[in-house]
């Protein structure tokens, strides 16, 4: 009966000590924090020696995918979460150490963006920046300022438009 009492103690003190201390399934992990960002470019065309255009900003309500990245270098399918960013696009999260698939995905305003390859290591905090690029985009005139095409002299698809469409005109006028 004694035998059986100290037993008992012995497999309960066990258990305790077990839910409290490290298990032998539990891996090590670190942080993946970041912000989520958007461009639409920048409005062109600049002059020079004026500052250069910072096209990027924060990206609020986000949305991306994290997953374990395979030795083929694909996401292992059932360890993909999606992740939102917050209201300021900043996000923060734990992982288990290793590489990772980092993807934007589409969604209002962009179509996503490149996919990134992060690595978490234990104890430690991986800093990442998720880019989404949006649309529409803004892309520098060629030849000068405003849209293409749009003053004279200017170069550009509306002024190859406007061109053809006179001479198209001209040519209708002489017969």
């Amino acid at each position: 009966m004694y035998r059986l009492v100290a037993i008992a103690a012995l497999v309960g003190a066990g258990v305790a000590a077990g839910a409290t201390g490290p298990t032998s399934t539990s891996s090590p992990t670190g942080r993946l924090v970041g912000q989520t960002q958007i461009s639409y470019g920048c409005p062109g065309p600049a002059s020079e020696g004026s500052p250069a255009c910072n096209p990027w900003r924060p990206f609020p309500h986000a949305r991306f995918t994290v997953a374990k990245r395979a030795v083929t270098g694909g996401p292992v399918p059932s360890t993909t979460r999606t992740i939102t960013s917050d209201a300021q696009g900043h996000f923060a999260l734990r992982l288990t150490s290793g590489r990772y698939l980092v993807t934007p995905l589409p969604q209002a305003h962009t179509r996503g963006g490149s996919r990134l390859t992060v690595r978490v290591r234990v104890d430690l905090t991986t800093r990442v920046l998720v880019r989404f690029a949006g649309f529409p985009q803004q892309v520098a005139a060629e030849g000068g300022a405003g849209q293409p095409g749009d003053g004279p002299g200017q170069r550009g698809p509306r002024a190859a438009h406007r061109g053809r469409r006179q001479q198209g005109r001209v040519a209708d006028q002489a017969q």
